[in-house]
């Protein structure tokens, strides 16, 4: 069994961020969190090769009120449904 990590800092969406990742066979997670807005998000998969670090910056710009493009397909698929 083999665990990956991943450490991350920097800038996304304008939002300074810190996020932690890793995973072993059959799972994947990540951390983020955003000091300046008081926010964190924890992703965990049961699967593994999947990129935990994109799904947590994407709900990441949810919490904070600056939705992804992707989230604001899906906001307009409901609307429209």
């Amino acid at each position: 069994m083999s665990a990956s990590r991943q450490r991350s800092s920097g800038k996304k969406a304008g939002l300074t961020d810190v996020g932690h990742g890793g995973g072993q066979q059959g799972t994947s997670t990540f951390i983020m969190l955003v000091p300046d807005q008081r926010a964190g998000v924890v992703i965990l998969i049961n699967m593994d090769g999947v990129d935990a670090a994109a799904l947590a910056t994407d709900v990441m710009k949810i919490v904070v009120g600056a939705p992804s493009e992707a989230a604001r397909l899906v906001v307009s698929r409901r609307l429209t449904s």
